[in-house]
This record gives structure tokens, C-alpha cells and sequence, in this order.
């Protein structure tokens, strides 16, 4: 199982305290991407027009830094000989939120509504009542879920088959969850082909290639962490510091 939240930078974009200009946006880009900046730009924030563009560093940070890698690594490993092709990929869209988020993310509070780096462990590991946490009537098959899919995987390796069959009854009834499979060889991408798991509430979907126009640039692009760093710490101290 290979996947990612939906949200996963905006634990840093949504942080930010001031609204980020589009020229702001454009400078820490050019700090972050040099002469890729002109197209990190175009696909990440087409209209100039926007007041405020965090959302658009957050997309950002999180198909780079999380969604696209592990789409890649999931990918390698389809096409890995000799391991077995049983590959799930998934997407988290279910955001942390209701009364109980505040006591979860404590002084930061703003990240309530989103599915950021993390959201979803309360919900995977059935820990939100331990913690304050209430359960939506949309969230509780949301959860079931979560403890239905990895539950078969373990004992199994398939995510659609394996508990025993009373706990998965009492669970309830979900999406089949296909394995994420490659193109035959020399063949154009088929209907059966890069299907992953959309996780929201209340209950799941399966999708197509999720994400593909950005994951595309990106595995083009190559993945260099080093970007997280340093880099990514002085273009964002370099946009809270300028105040024009």
C-alpha cells in the first residue's frame, strides 16, 4: 500500500501567517526552482489574479514532496521483476475537522479542515475517541474503511479479502480496491490501468491517474530533496520579510 494525503504541505503553506502575494509567490518559486521557475509558475498559479496563494505553495510542496515520489516508487515497483504485483495506491482526501481537531493539532489550529501530513492517523489507527475525537455519521464508514482495507492486507496481501468474515461483515461493504497495474507493454493506457484508491467520506471511490498532468513535470523533472532544506527555509524567511 502506497499513498499519500491529499494536503501533505500544507502543514507549511497554511502556517504561514500573512497571505502570499503572487509576486511573492513568483519570487520564492525563482528561489526554490531557478530556471524552472517560469514553468513551476504557469502550472501552479495560471491566474495572477488571486489575493493570496498558499494553496498553491502547499499543492505544490505536496505533489513534489509526497504525492508524485510515491507515485513514482509505486510505479518502480510494479515494474520491479520478481516481487510480487500486488501494488495499491491510494490518495487520503478526508480532511482532520469537527470539535475535536483543536485538541488534535493543539496551536495549530489552522490546519483544521485540511487533509495534511499526518490527518489521517486518527482515523487509520481508531484513536479519535482516545483523544477527544468524534466520529461524523459520514466519517464512521470513512474509518471502518481504512481498518477493512489494511486489515485484510495483513493478513492477507490483499486489501479486498482476508479478516475474518463476521469483523468484515460488521465493517461493512466497500469500493474493490483494484491493484495498481502498468500498461501491457508498447499499449496505450487501458480502462484496468493506474487505478488507486480515493479515501474520503463516507465512503471510498476508485480513480484514474490522479494528479497525472503533475506528477508527469515532476518525474521529468527528477526528485531532489535537498530542496527541503535550506533552500525551501530561506525563500520562505525571503517572502515573510518582504512586506511590499
Amino acid at each position: 500500500m502506497i499513498g499519500t494525503d491529499s494536503q501533505e504541505g500544507y502543514a507549511v503553506s497554511r502556517v504561514i501567517p500573512v497571505p502570499i502575494s503572487y509576486n511573492r509567490l513568483v519570487s520564492l518559486f525563482e528561489r526554490m526552482w531557478h530556471d524552472l521557475s517560469t514553468s513551476v509558475v504557469q502550472l501552479y498559479a495560471p491566474d495572477p489574479s488571486l489575493s493570496d496563494y498558499r494553496d498553491a505553495l502547499g499543492n505544490m510542496l505536496t505533489h513534489f514532496g509526497f504525492t508524485c515520489p510515491s507515485r513514482y516508487l509505486a510505479r518502480a515497483a510494479v515494474a520491479t521483476k520478481g516481487i510480487s504485483k500486488k501494488v495499491y495506491s491510494f490518495i487520503n482526501y478526508h480532511p482532520l475537522s469537527g470539535p475535536g481537531c483543536p485538541a488534535i493539532v493543539g496551536s495549530l489550529e489552522v490546519l483544521c479542515g485540511y487533509a495534511f501530513h499526518a490527518s489521517e492517523l486518527s482515523y487509520v489507527w481508531r484513536t479519535g475517541p482516545i483523544i477527544g475525537q468524534t466520529y461524523t455519521e459520514d466519517e464512521i464508514p470513512y474509518v471502518n474503511s481504512w481498518t477493512n482495507y489494511i486489515g485484510n492486507f495483513v493478513h492477507s496481501g490483499n486489501v479486498n479479502k482476508g479478516m475474518d468474515a463476521g469483523l468484515q461483515s460488521e465493517l461493512g461493504s466497500f469500493a474493490e480496491w483494484p491493484t495498481y497495474d502498468a500498461p501491457i507493454a508498447g499499449s496505450s493506457t487501458g480502462s484496468d490501468d493506474w487505478l488507486s484508491a480515493a479515501l474520503d467520506a463516507p465512503y471510498p471511490s476508485i480513480e484514474q491517474e490522479p494528479l497525472d498532468q503533475y506528477c508527469s513535470f515532476w518525474d521529468n523533472i527528477g526528485y531532489d530533496y535537498k530542496i527541503f532544506g535550506q533552500v525551501l527555509a530561506d525563500a520562505l524567511n525571503m517572502v515573510l520579510e518582504d512586506k511590499k
